[in-house]
């Protein structure tokens, strides 16, 4: 019972705390905002590629996950995550019909 009490109260090793700080760093910050981006992608693109506004696609995602991007930063991300899942082959699929939807269009429509 008094090891359990010392493991409790002693304070962590240089590697434990090395390993905190890694893990806190990766779960904030940009990192966190990159995580969040990711996971509300099928999301947003689905309603970007149903003309939805981009800001007010932002302004959604800012709201839900406690963000404050920009509309700049948002598009960059946007675009970013758009290339890294055409590069891997994980396209969006309709929910509705299980066929995969093209956001190449809606890209273009963007750059006009």
């Amino acid at each position: 019972m008094s090891e359990y009490i010392n493991a409790l109260s002693r304070s962590p090793s240089p590697l434990e705390t090395l390993e905190l700080a890694l893990a806190k760093e990766l779960t904030g910050g940009n990192s966190k905002i990159e995580i969040d981006f990711r996971d509300a992608y099928p999301a947003l693109e689905r309603n970007l590629v149903q003309k939805m506004r981009k800001r007010t696609a932002m302004n959604h995602f800012n709201a839900a996950y406690k963000h404050g991007l920009t509309l700049a930063q948002f598009r960059k991300l946007l675009n970013a995550e758009r290339e890294r899942r055409r590069e891997v082959g994980d396209g969006l699929m309709c929910e509705n019909c299980g066929q995969q939807v093209s956001v190449t269009a809606a890209a273009e429509q963007e750059a006009k």
